[in-house]
């Protein structure tokens, strides 16, 4: 779990709605990671990266619906969260920080990141993003889509992209 070693505080907030803070960058050092909740079942908590990184995650399982968070749901949010020096194939709806948005994803940034995607729907922050994103940043990273839709923040959206930016990506 991305909480291990207390690196995370939690605390329940309601019914099924969970609080998470971290607390220390957390450093995978180029292990692979098993991503968070599924399509099926999305993130519906609030995931607060306290502007702390999470690094080094390498994953070339070609799996759909990728990133650290597989699926965030229409109550989920990710706020101030680094991405660093991570690097993913999957194969579509594949993103550093969440394969399919339903939520809001704000003020987080990736960085130094290669994502790649067998298909289509790739990005840097999300592979698929019906939520918002909002006040993000990209910068250095390379996005590869093998068909179509591949983009520095979002492969692929139908929701809200405001007050974003990229630099220095390669797509």
């Amino acid at each position: 779990m991305l909480c291990r070693f207390h690196i995370c505080h939690s605390a329940k907030i309601g019914y099924l709605i969970y609080f998470f803070i971290q607390i220390n960058d957390i450093d995978f050092e180029y292990d692979s990671f098993v991503s968070l909740f599924t399509f099926d079942a999305p993130f519906n908590g609030i995931y607060d990266g306290n502007n702390y990184s999470i690094k080094n995650i390498v994953n070339n399982n070609n799996v759909e619906h990728y990133g650290i968070f597989r699926a965030l749901g229409k109550d989920g949010v990710i706020k101030n969260l680094i991405a660093d020096g991570c690097s993913y194939k999957g194969n579509y709806r594949v993103g550093i920080l969440v394969g399919f948005n339903w939520g809001m994803i704000t003020n987080c940034i990736v960085q130094n990141c290669i994502v790649s995607s067998g298909k289509a729907d790739v990005g840097a922050v999300c592979g698929l993003s019906e939520g918002t994103i909002k006040e993000c940043q990209t910068f250095n990273n390379a996005i590869n889509g093998q068909y179509e839709s591949a983009g520095s923040v979002c492969g692929w959206n139908t929701g809200v992209i405001r007050a974003c930016t990229s630099n220095k990506d390669s797509i």
